[in-house]
């Protein structure tokens, strides 16, 4: 266990808040530590329950490429019925989460993985998708695409955070994602005025997505 480290996050409701534990490798693939873009998005979704405590509650959300799952373990936390999904290789680590934190979620959590551009083996309709960090490889993006068409219908909202690096390959993985994913999603720049004020910054941004 001396590869593992514990990252804490208070998140806020309307009447209390709540610590949350998320263990992290000390070394591994992009799947295996909790990401300021995470953080970010994990915040706004508190942010939008603080304002609307309906937003989360009873909702079935998706989370795409999970990580070690802080966004989608925050969503649970504040009531939403959440599937986890990643490669895996990266589930292990991700189920180890869920576990910490169990008594502390209002909703339910399950875990499976998820190849994407592969069938989705998924028996329910989302009401939201959430991505946070996972446009890396240029490789994955049509299939990442993909993925975002077969699951979300016209209703769903799709809510994804990306950090925007400064190397030449992240620009150009960015800038081919956003030309992908506009062919059949409408695109929302959120304003950072509408996220978290103190976990929010112009290099990460959010974006809404919605079905054409």
């Amino acid at each position: 266990m001396d590869d593992i480290f514990v990252r804490e996050l208070e998140i806020d409701h309307v009447d209390k808040t709540t610590i949350l534990r998320f263990r992290q490798k000390l070394e591994g693939d992009v799947n295996c530590v909790v990401w300021d873009g995470a953080i970010v998005l994990a915040k706004f979704l508190e942010k939008q329950c603080l304002e609307d405590n309906g937003f989360l509650e009873n909702r079935s959300v998706i989370e795409l490429g999970s990580g070690v799952g802080c966004v989608g373990i925050v969503a649970a936390c504040l009531g939403a019925n959440v599937l986890l999904t990643d490669l895996p290789q990266a589930l292990p680590l991700l189920r180890q989460n869920v576990e910490e934190n169990k008594t502390k979620l209002k909703g339910y959590v399950e875990v499976e993985p998820l190849n994407w551009g592969s069938p989705c083996k998924i028996n329910f309709t989302p009401d939201i998708i959430l991505l946070a960090e996972c446009i890396y490889y240029k490789e994955v993006i049509g299939s990442l695409v993909s993925t975002l068409r077969e699951l979300a219908t016209h209703d769903t909202k799709v809510i994804l955070c990306q950090e925007l690096r400064d190397s030449q390959t992240q620009k150009e993985c960015w800038k081919e994602f956003l030309e992908s994913v506009k062919e059949y999603f409408e695109v929302q720049f959120v304003p950072q005025s509408e996220q978290s004020s103190e976990y929010s910054c112009p290099e990460i941004q959010i974006l809404r997505l919605t079905k054409k």
